[in-house]
């Protein structure tokens, strides 16, 4: 059936005294499908009456048909004295399109796509049948954790792992358990001074599988020059939460003073010096030439996929304009990959949203992910191809770049507070492990199966055939015109799988042609 035709065919009508001397044929639509009884009354003539003699055949041509509409063709047959006999036909609806068809898995699970099958004499294979457009919409499944009274079962606050001056040998700074407060609407994460060393607040969760969707945490970050709030997902989140480094961008934007510079800078592994990464920041700053990156190989993030968000406590000038930034950043095998935001507000006094949206990239060379930021649902930045962990831990923490000493500012408060954290849940729908074949116009009526040993070779092997007929389940308001309550099945969130079974009468399969 085509959207500009439409043809029209009915059984002959007699009149045995005078005979039929002419048909007229007209076009309706009803505005929706309904399940009240047809009202002629409320249908809408959509083309010109046709009149039809010595024929059993009208053509409409010039229609703009649509799906979803059901149209009813009215037949008036008049006989050679004048009375006529009026007939309506069952509703018509439009489907122009074949059904879409998702992966055919070889075996009997719909979760795995089997190479080998061990039986001689049977093949088999899994689909799935989807029969509202709902059950396609795989939507993340994710998990909420909130902070209120304590922290939620399978998250720590981070204690201990000092870390002291190699020269000195005085304490520089460490976690304390002390620096997470929990009160009776947020978890509070705060960076103090004790002395000459500094303390800071953090907490981590269980490691978890990874799976597309959205990695996101409110927050307000915690204000203090040289202090970071951090925001991290990673395979081992402890190499970087312990060494305390910002992954491959060591400072802040850079100032007015050195926009244009470029430094690279290569730390030994071994070394937990910081003076030459002092020095060639104060170098950058005094040489301005090109873009400012201070890049330290060899560090804890190099071999730690992962991915985030760090948020400094204090701005930078930018064109003589105070400017907050925020870094998000990514880690593979391969690469790293970051870049610099601007917030457009101060992160500080409010709390902002920062949301990592993860989806799997099937057309990159690579393969790997789409990493999108968003900050309080505005677009920021997105990596490509970057190939995540399965499986993490997410961890937040405030503390310093690079293990500067912090003084705090006398009287001033110094906290990041995190009032929610959303992370995606492991697949338990049947659409997370491949697509369902559909048809929603006028639903799949038949399968036919065959068996064939080339991608261009159907049915070589055993001829396709007709496998199963499929009824038609009452769903949607236009299935009602031809619809089977009998077999409707129970309506779900989820498709229907549907297994496949070829028995060879043969003992050996495939059997052979000849």
């Amino acid at each position: 059936m085509e959207a500009e035709e439409l043809v029209v065919h009915w059984n002959a009508f007699n009149d045995p005294e005078s005979g039929i001397d002419i048909h007229r044929v007209e076009l309706y639509q009803q505005t929706i499908c309904t399940t009240a009884p047809l009202d002629t009354g409320s249908l809408v003539q959509i083309s010109q009456t046709v009149e039809v003699r010595n024929d059993t055949k009208a053509d409409f041509i010039e229609l703009n048909l649509k799906t979803e509409i059901p149209y009813y063709v009215k037949l008036v047959v008049l006989n050679q004295a004048g009375l006529e006999t009026t007939a309506w036909s069952n509703p018509i609806l439009l489907d122009l399109t074949p059904p879409e068809i998702g992966p055919i898995k070889d075996g009997k699970q719909w979760t795995s796509d089997v190479l080998y099958q061990s039986s001689t004499t049977e093949l088999s294979a899994t689909m799935a049948f989807a029969n509202l457009a709902s059950q396609l919409q795989c939507t993340p499944i994710i998990t909420t954790v909130t902070f209120a009274t304590s922290l939620p079962t399978g998250w720590v606050a981070l204690d201990g792992n000092p870390q002291y001056d190699e020269e000195t040998g005085n304490l520089i700074s460490q976690y304390n358990v002390n620096n997470t407060k929990i009160t009776a609407t947020n978890l509070q994460l705060s960076i103090n001074a004790m002395g000459t060393a500094t303390e800071f607040g953090g907490i981590t969760s269980d490691m978890a599988y990874i799976f597309e969707g959205q990695f996101s945490i409110e927050i307000q970050a915690s204000p203090g020059e040289n202090v970071v709030t951090t925001y991290t997902v990673a395979e081992n989140v402890f190499d970087i939460v312990e060494t305390r480094q910002l992954p491959t961008v060591e400072v802040q934007p850079s100032t007015e003073a050195f926009d244009n510079s470029t430094v690279t800078l290569t730390i030994d592994p071994n070394s937990n010096d910081t003076t030459d990464v002092t020095r060639a920041i104060e170098e950058a700053k005094k040489n301005a030439e090109s873009s400012f990156d201070v890049s330290a190989s060899e560090s804890a993030l190099d071999r730690n996929r992962s991915f985030g968000v760090h948020i400094p406590g204090f701005p930078v000038t930018k064109d003589a304009k105070v400017v907050w930034y925020a870094l998000f950043w990514a880690k593979d095998e391969g690469d790293s990959k970051k870049e610099w935001v601007e917030l457009g507000s101060n992160p500080t006094t409010a709390a902002s949203t920062y949301r990592i949206q993860i989806s799997k990239v099937e057309s990159h060379p690579q393969g790997g992910y789409n990493l999108k930021l968003f900050v309080n649902d505005v677009y920021k930045a997105q990596f490509t191809g970057v190939r995540i962990p399965d499986a993490a831990a997410t961890a937040v923490h405030v503390s310093t770049i690079n293990n500067t000493l912090f003084t705090p500012t006398a009287g001033s408060t110094h906290s990041a507070i995190v009032t929610k954290v959303v992370s995606p849940l492991k697949a338990t729908k049947s659409c997370h492990y491949g697509t369902a074949a559909y048809d929603f116009d006028s639903q799949i009526k038949e399968i036919h199966v065959g068996v064939g040993n080339a991608s261009d070779l159907n049915d070589n092997i055993v001829p396709m055939k007709l496998y199963n007929s499929r009824c038609r389940g009452c769903y949607l308001p236009c299935d009602q015109y031809s619809c089977s309550k009998a077999c409707t099945e129970s309506i779900t969130s989820d498709f229907s799988i549907f297994t496949i079974s070829l028995k060879s009468k043969f003992s050996t399969w495939p059997p052979n042609n000849n």
